[in-house]
C-alpha cells in the first residue's frame, strides 16, 4: 500500500490527514513551537500528485466499504485518510475526544473522534476537497484544499480556545488565517533557508490583507514591530472575506517557498468564526 503521513489540516500544517508509509517519521509529542509541528509533518514534495493510479487496486484495497457510511464521502474509488487528533502543546499529546470532521463534498456527513483521538474516513480518489475540525472548548479550524491520490495517515491537533487571547485580529464574523513557514528538514544547517525567519507573506490579488507576524517562543506572540516572520515562522491573516477561496503567497531571497505541498493545491476556502490553517515550505 503506497501511503503518505501527513495531518489532516497539515489538513494544519498539519485537518486533517495524512498518509502511511514504511519510512514515516516520529511526531514531536511536545509541540512546544508551532513551528516545529510543522517541520515535521511537511515533506519535501511541493507538486500535488494528479498522475493516473491504477483504480483497480485501490478498489480491492477498500472494497468492503459501505458507500453509504456516516464516514465515507463520495463514491468509489476511494483512498482512506486518518488522524490521531490531539490537543496542542498538551505533553503527553492530550487527545480529543468527540471532534468533528467534515468534509466540504458531503457537507451533510461527519466524522466523530473517538476516546483516543481517532478519525478515520473515506473520499473519493483525486476530487478535490478541505476539511474542518471542530470540537467543545477548542478553535474551529479548516485546511487548504486537498486532492488525494493515496491513503494517508498521521497526527494533527487544534488550539484551545483560550489560545485565541493571543490573535488580536480574531473575530467570530470574519474568517481568519494562520500561516506556519517550516524549512525542508534536509536543508543544510548553515543555508539561510533552513531558518523559517525572514519571510515576507502576503494573499495573492488580495491587497486589504493584513499580515501580524508573531515573535519566538514556546507560545509565539504578536509584534506590531515585525515586517517578516521571526524564528517562528508563524502570521495571521486578517481583514479578508468570508465566502472567497485564497492563496497565500511566502516570500524570502534566495529561497524558494511553496503551500503546495505533497496533497496541498494551495487554495485556502474561508469561513467567518473559522481559523483557516496554512502552510508553507522553504526550501534552497
Amino acid at each position: 500500500m503506497n501511503t503518505h503521513t501527513w495531518g489532516l489540516l497539515s489538513m494544519v500544517p498539519t485537518l486533517i490527514v495524512g498518509a502511511c508509509s514504511d519510512d514515516s517519521g516520529t511526531s514531536n509529542d511536545t509541540r512546544g513551537d508551532i513551528s516545529q509541528e510543522v517541520a515535521a509533518d511537511v515533506t519535501p514534495d511541493v507538486t500535488p500528485d494528479t498522475s493516473e493510479h491504477t483504480t483497480d487496486s485501490v478498489m480491492i484495497e477498500h472494497g468492503d466499504v459501505d458507500p453509504s457510511a456516516a464516514n465515507v464521502c463520495g463514491p468509489a474509488p476511494w483512498v482512506r485518510t486518518s488522524v490521531v487528533l490531539s490537543e496542542w502543546s498538551s505533553s503527553p499529546p492530550k487527545p480529543i475526544t468527540g471532534a468533528v470532521a467534515t468534509f466540504s463534498t458531503c457537507p451533510d456527513k461527519s466524522v466523530v473522534s473517538d476516546d483516543t483521538g481517532a478519525l478515520v474516513a473515506y473520499a473519493t480518489r483525486a476530487v478535490p476537497l478541505y476539511g474542518k475540525l471542530s470540537a467543545p472548548g477548542y478553535v474551529t479550524m479548516s485546511g487548504p484544499e486537498l486532492l488525494f491520490t493515496e491513503d494517508m495517515e498521521g497526527a494533527d491537533w487544534l488550539l484551545p480556545e483560550a489560545m485565541l487571547a493571543v490573535v488580536p485580529s480574531w473575530s467570530s464574523d470574519a474568517p481568519t488565517m494562520l500561516v506556519i513557514v517550516s524549512s525542508d528538514p534536509t536543508t543544510e544547517a548553515s543555508s539561510p533557508c533552513a531558518s523559517a525567519e525572514g519571510v515576507v507573506v502576503s494573499i495573492a490579488d488580495h491587497p486589504e490583507a493584513v499580515v501580524t507576524y508573531y515573535e519566538a517562543g514556546a507560545i509565539p506572540l504578536p509584534s506590531t514591530s515585525l515586517t517578516a516572520t521571526s524564528a517562528a515562522g508563524v502570521a495571521i491573516v486578517s481583514g479578508l472575506q468570508a465566502g472567497t477561496t485564497v492563496e497565500p503567497v511566502a516570500v524570502k531571497v534566495g529561497c524558494n517557498a511553496t503551500f503546495k505541498v505533497t496533497f496541498h493545491t494551495g487554495r485556502y476556502p474561508l469561513e467567518n468564526g473559522v481559523l483557516s490553517r496554512a502552510g508553507a515550505l522553504l526550501t534552497d
